[in-house]
C-alpha cells in the first residue's frame, strides 16, 4: 500500500517553508568535492601551512575568502585562495583545473596540479567549481545548473572555445580569459555583464587590443567604469537590466568582423591607475537542441602613459523610440549630436547595429543649416571587401567603415549625422520594440574617434539641431496622459496620435514656432474614444522625429 507524506510534512522536508531542511547551496557541493578529494593526509587536514579543509563548512569559506596563497609566484600574480567572481585570479580553481581551459593554467612557480598524486577531478566537477566562482561564489544559493553541465560533460554539446591562446609577452601586456559560458538546448540567447579587476597599477595606455570571441557572439562590449562605478555592483556575473551600464564612462564594442584593434598610430585608449572594467557579453546559442559552450580571450597590449599624444575614444547613439508592426516596413532616425563639445569628432570606425528584422542602415552627415549632407555610410556595402552585397547584414556581422589612418573623416559634433534604418516585421510579434533581446530591435549608430581640430565660432556659439526630450505620463493609464516635451531652440512642433499600424488617430498638438523651454499638453482616452491597447505618440519637433509607445487600459 502506498504511503502519503502529509503536505506539510512534505514542505519541511523540501526546505519550502521556514524551519525545513535547507536546501542544497551549490557551495554545498563545491564543498562536499574539495573535502572529498582534497582532505586526504598531509593534503589540507592542517598539517602543512595551508588552508584546513577539516572544519565547517561555514568556517571553510570564510577561511579561504579572498585569502593571499602562501605561494609568493600566485601572490604576485594577484591571486585569491577563493576569488568570487574572477576565474583566472582564483588560485583554488586554478590549482584543480588540470588544463580543462587554457586561460586557467598554472603559471611560472604556481606549483603543481592538485589532488596531489591523485587522480584529478572529473571535468564537470571542475566546470561546477569554475561555475560557481563565476556567479560570484554565493555561500547560501544554487548559482549553478549541474544537470546542464553533467549531460554536456558526458554526452557533448557545442564547444565554440578558443585554447590555447598566447597572452602578450611578460612586459608588454596582460590577457583576461572570460568564461566559459554555457546556454541549455532550446535557450537562444543570453546577455550578461562581468566586473574584472585588470589589477593596472599605474597608468598605461594601448595601442592595440585583440579579441578573441565565440563564432556565435551576438556583441562584446569592454565598458570602462566611471571612477568608483564598480562599487555598484557585486562580483560575478549579473543579468542585463536597465542600470547595467549606468556607472560606465565608454566601451570598446566588438564582434565578428571587428575583434582586432590596432589603432592609428600615434593614438592609444587610456587606462588609469586602479581602472576596473565591466564585460558586456550577449551570445546566441545557434542551435534549438544542443548545449553550447564559449569561452573568450582578451590581449591588451600596452605602453607607459603619454607614449602617444592622442586618445581614442568611443561613442554610440541609441534611439529607443522604436516600433515595427507586424507585416509592416517602417523606418526611423537616430541622431548622433552633442552641442557641449568644442573639438570635432575625427572619426577612425563606424557601424550601425539592429537586431533581425532590420533590412537597411544608411548614415549621412549633417550640414550646419541642418539640411542632409553626403552619405558616409551604406549598411548593404562590405567596406571590408569593397562592393555591395545587395543586403543589411544586420546583428554581428553588419559592415564596419574604416577611414585610413592619416585621413580621418571630421565630423562637427554640433549639426553630427544621421542614421535612417529600415525594419520589416515579417511574421514576429504583433509588433516589435526596443529592447534588449536578439528577439527585440534596437537602432545604434556606434563610432570611434579622436579630438579633431576646435569648431568653428558658428558651430559653437548656434546650434543647428534641436536637443529634444519627451517623456509621457502615467503609462499605462486608463484615461489622463500628459505629454511633455522640451526644447532648446525654437522650433516647430506636430505630435499625432497613431495606432499600431501608423495610421493617424488625431492630432494632439499643431503648433508653429515656439521658443525653447518645456511644454506640456494634457488628453484624456475618452476623449477621443480610445479603446484599450497600444498607441503611438509620434513628436515632429523641428523636422527631427521620436516615437514612444502609449498604453491605454481599461
Amino acid at each position: 500500500m502506498k504511503q502519503y507524506v502529509p503536505s506539510l510534512l512534505l514542505l519541511l522536508l523540501v526546505g519550502l517553508v521556514p524551519g525545513g531542511i535547507k536546501a542544497q547551496s551549490t557551495y554545498d557541493q563545491v564543498f562536499s568535492l574539495i573535502q572529498t578529494h582534497c582532505a586526504g593526509s598531509a593534503c589540507h587536514d592542517g598539517t602543512v601551512p595551508t588552508f584546513n579543509i577539516n572544519v565547517s563548512e561555514d568556517s571553510f569559506y570564510h577561511e579561504i575568502l579572498n585569502l593571499t596563497p602562501v605561494n609568493p609566484a600566485a601572490a604576485a600574480n594577484y591571486n585569491k585562495i577563493l576569488a568570487p567572481g574572477d576565474v583566472q585570479h582564483c588560485y583554488l580553481l586554478r590549482k584543480i583545473a588540470h588544463g580543462i581551459s587554457d586561460g586557467l593554467a598554472l603559471g611560472t612557480g604556481e606549483g603543481n596540479y592538485m589532488p596531489h598524486n591523485l587522480p584529478a577531478l572529473a571535468n564537470n566537477e571542475i566546470e561546477l567549481v569554475r561555475q560557481w566562482i563565476m556567479y560570484g561564489a554565493p555561500e547560501d544559493s544554487v548559482v549553478v545548473d549541474t544537470g546542464m553541465i553533467n549531460t554536456y560533460y558526458r554526452n557533448g554539446g557545442i564547444a565554440d572555445v578558443y585554447s590555447p591562446h598566447d597572452a602578450p609577452a611578460a612586459g608588454t601586456g596582460f590577457q583576461i580569459y572570460y568564461g566559459r559560458f554555457f546556454l541549455n538546448a532550446h535557450t537562444s540567447d543570453t546577455e550578461v555583464f562581468y566586473k574584472v579587476d585588470p589589477h593596472i597599477t599605474q597608468n598605461i595606455e594601448s595601442a592595440k587590443i585583440d579579441f578573441m570571441m565565440p563564432a556565435d557572439d551576438h556583441h562584446f562590449v569592454m565598458y570602462l567604469f566611471q571612477p568608483g562605478g564598480d562599487a555598484q555592483y557585486p562580483w560575478g556575473i549579473r543579468p542585463l537590466s536597465d542600470g547595467s551600464m549606468e556607472f560606465d564612462q565608454y566601451g570598446i564594442g566588438a564582434g565578428p568582423g571587428l575583434w582586432d584593434f590596432t589603432l592609428p598610430s600615434n593614438t592609444a585608449f587610456f587606462f588609469q591607475a586602479g581602472q576596473m572594467l565591466d564585460m558586456d557579453l550577449h551570445i546566441q546559442n545557434p542551435t534549438i537542441d544542443s548545449i553550447y559552450s564559449c569561452d573568450m580571450y582578451i590581449n591588451i597590449y600596452t605602453e607607459p602613459a603619454n607614449t602617444t599624444p592622442i586618445y581614442m575614444k568611443t561613442e554610440a547613439y541609441i534611439n529607443q523610440s522604436i516600433a515595427i508592426p507586424l507585416n509592416d516596413t517602417v523606418s526611423f532616425n537616430v541622431y548622433a549630436q552633442d552641442s557641449t563639445r568644442t573639438q570635432n569628432w575625427d572619426v577612425w570606425k563606424l557601424y550601425s547595429h539592429t537586431h533581425k528584422y532590420g533590412i537597411a542602415f544608411n548614415i549621412w552627415s549633417l550640414n550646419q543649416d541642418g539640411s542632409t549632407g553626403p552619405e558616409i555610410y551604406d549598411g548593404n556595402y562590405s567596406y571590408e571587401d569593397g562592393f555591395n552585397v545587395g543586403y543589411y547584414r544586420w546583428g554581428p556581422h553588419v559592415t564596419v567603415r574604416t577611414w585610413p589612418n592619416d585621413s580621418l573623416f571630421s565630423v562637427n559634433p554640433w549639426s553630427g549625422l544621421i542614421g535612417t534604418a529600415t525594419w520589416y516585421n515579417y511574421g514576429g510579434p504583433d509588433t516589435v520594440w526596443w529592447g534588449f533581446s536578439s528577439a527585440d530591435e534596437m537602432q545604434v549608430i556606434f563610432f570611434m574617434y579622436v579630438d579633431g581640430g576646435p569648431l568653428s565660432p558658428t558651430g559653437i556659439n548656434t546650434p543647428v539641431q534641436n536637443n529634444i526630450t519627451t517623456e509621457i505620463f502615467p503609462n499605462p493609464s486608463s484615461d489622463q496622459f500628459v505629454v511633455k516635451y522640451g526644447l532648446s531652440q525654437p522650433a516647430t512642433v506636430r505630435i499625432d496620435l497613431l495606432d499600431m499600424l501608423g495610421n493617424k488617430v488625431t492630432e494632439l498638438v499643431r503648433e508653429g514656432q515656439q521658443g525653447s523651454g518645456q511644454y506640456t499638453q494634457t488628453f484624456n482616452a475618452s476623449e477621443y474614444k480610445l479603446q484599450p491597447g497600444i498607441y503611438l505618440v509620434s513628436f515632429d519637433i523641428g523636422g527631427k522625429t521620436q516615437t514612444q509607445k502609449l498604453v491605454v487600459t481599461e
